[in-house]
């Protein structure tokens, strides 16, 4: 949706992208650490500002952890829409 609404403005597309990432993080950074795609976790843990992990596990386990979840997330999230265009197309 980001890059849609800078068509037209393909130079800025990136810049788009990383605004809305940055306005996710400042939003809700302060709830869920910030991790809100598996770069952002990698980098997180790779600066090392992720000291410890939840539950007892060390930080490369909970960054294991996160990336594994938002990477079901995503495939999660890709079935679901995969299944409503199959829908929308069988009964339209």
């Amino acid at each position: 949706l980001t890059v849609s609404l800078s068509s037209g403005l393909e130079n800025f597309a990136d810049l788009a992208v990383g605004a809305s990432l940055m306005a996710g993080v400042f939003m809700g950074g302060h709830i869920s650490g910030a991790h809100h795609n598996p770069a952002v976790t990698l980098a997180i843990w790779l600066t090392g500002y992720q000291k410890k992990g939840m539950f007892g596990m060390g930080s490369g386990q909970c960054a294991c952890l996160y990336v594994a979840v938002q990477l079901l997330g995503s495939l999660v999230a890709g079935l679901v829409s995969y299944a409503g265009d199959l829908f929308l197309e069988v009964h339209s």
